[in-house]
């Protein structure tokens, strides 16, 4: 996706907040891979952590547990200055947001990426990604689920055309499991498949905010809102979705299953819903943003190898999809199925990948 004014590429400066996280990282690596490819329209023209410009330093340049070593070249300048593959970028170190000059930057858009500055469960009046607002920033992408403090939750290929540029100015870009589920449901009702009930589950790699010693020791329970948040991209269904999800000892990688029950006026199969996903694929509507996986001769998905590196938001699994009539459930709205489908999703890669597609989709107005 390349926008173009007057036959020049548009690009837009942005702060990664965060920088050294395995979010912002990536964030960044994405931008910076698709300005190698020759379509990106973003510059990571400020990066800001904690840690300091030699901690960002090792992160860009370090060697990921899950992913390895980045495709680029990173090194300090001086002590405000690195260069990514020659592209320098001026370095803040953990200071108070309400200081940096974003108007002077030429910075308009900040990927916040820490966490710190969504919803405040203690607070929930609070929005802390305003103060990036009062410093000159026109407007921040969320990389996580924000529900009270953003202005709206958008998900390419599921709801961004819905964007409001005068009314939504702080921009949350969704959880990996609410982007994976996503993907597939918005096929699904655009193929007019009128969902009565959903109920989704998730086996999801460990996150951060699990302690170590369980990461290490077993598969837990674990609550999820990814449910409702898609209720969120999705108005029609709300009320009529629930799930869980269980946390395994994997470091990347996991699998949303959604069982629904729905109303089709007409047949439906698992080959013809399979189809829909197919030919979404290579659909503009949906951005690039859904794929399709097959399991190998034994019937397998192995998540290392199949899902873990894809930057899709989900990945659905064709010989996992299922469509049975429900006898004697016909009505006016149509004939009763359940359905089922699954959906890989690299927890690590796809969001990021999404949230610099989203930035620029909302840079271009």
């Amino acid at each position: 996706m390349t926008y173009t004014i007057a036959g020049e590429k548009m690009q837009k400066k942005v702060m990664i907040n965060g920088a050294a996280g395995r979010i912002g990282r990536a964030v960044t690596y994405e931008i910076m891979k698709a300005r190698k490819l020759g379509e990106g329209m973003l510059e990571p023209a400020v990066l800001n952590d904690i840690v300091g410009i030699d901690g960002i330093v090792a992160s860009l340049s370090g060697n990921d547990s899950v992913h390895g070593k980045f495709d680029w070249n990173i090194a300090k300048v001086d002590d405000f200055t690195i260069e990514i593959d020659g592209l320098r970028a001026r370095v803040y170190s953990g200071v108070d947001i309400k200081t940096i000059p974003f108007a002077d930057l030429g910075v308009d858009i900040v990927e916040e990426c820490t966490g710190r500055y969504g919803d405040d469960k203690k607070n929930p009046g609070i929005r802390k990604s305003e103060d990036f607002l009062y410093a000159g920033a026109k407007k921040v992408v969320q990389s996580y689920l924000a529900k009270r403090s953003s202005d709206v939750v958008l998900v390419m290929g599921a709801n961004h055309e819905i964007y409001n540029p005068e009314k939504h100015h702080i921009i949350s870009n969704g959880s990996c499991t609410t982007k994976a589920i996503a993907a597939p449901l918005r096929v699904l009702l655009d193929e007019g498949i009128n969902i009565a009930g959903l109920y989704m589950s998730t086996v999801h790699a460990a996150t951060v905010s699990q302690k170590t010693l369980k990461v290490l020791s077993g598969v837990y329970t674990h609550t999820t809102g990814a449910a409702q948040a898609t209720s969120i991209l999705f108005p029609q269904l709300e009320g009529r979705m629930d799930g869980m999800s269980y946390r395994v000892p994997i470091l990347d990688g996991s699998i949303a299953e959604v069982n629904m029950v729905a109303w089709y006026k007409g047949q439906l199969t698992a080959e013809s819903i399979n189809e829909a996903m197919l030919k979404a694929e290579s659909n503009p509507a949906y951005a690039g943003r859904i794929s399709t996986l097959k399991s190998n001769d034994e019937g397998e998905i192995q998540v290392k190898e199949d899902i873990v590196g894809r930057t899709e938001n989900g990945l659905v699994i064709l010989d996992e999809t299922r469509a049975m009539p429900i006898e004697g459930a016909s009505s006016e709205k149509g004939n009763l199925y359940f359905i089922k489908l699954l959906s890989g999703y690299d927890n690590e890669r796809g969001p990021p990948k999404d949230q610099v597609k989203l930035t620029e989709y909302i840079a271009q107005f």
